[in-house]
């Protein structure tokens, strides 16, 4: 499912992860957030 930046979860108040698959190679929702990219959402760590 594509997410764009604004869409990105947060996870457990931040203290679990996602990871994307963006333009710019698979990185985690902090790092996509911080780049301004959305993605495809692969998976949820919690």
């Amino acid at each position: 499912m594509y997410v764009g930046v604004e869409e990105i979860p947060r996870i457990k108040s931040g203290r679990g992860m996602v990871l994307l698959s963006t333009s710019k190679g698979v990185m985690n929702g902090f790092e996509a957030k911080k780049q301004r990219l959305g993605g495809e959402l692969l998976l949820k760590v919690w």
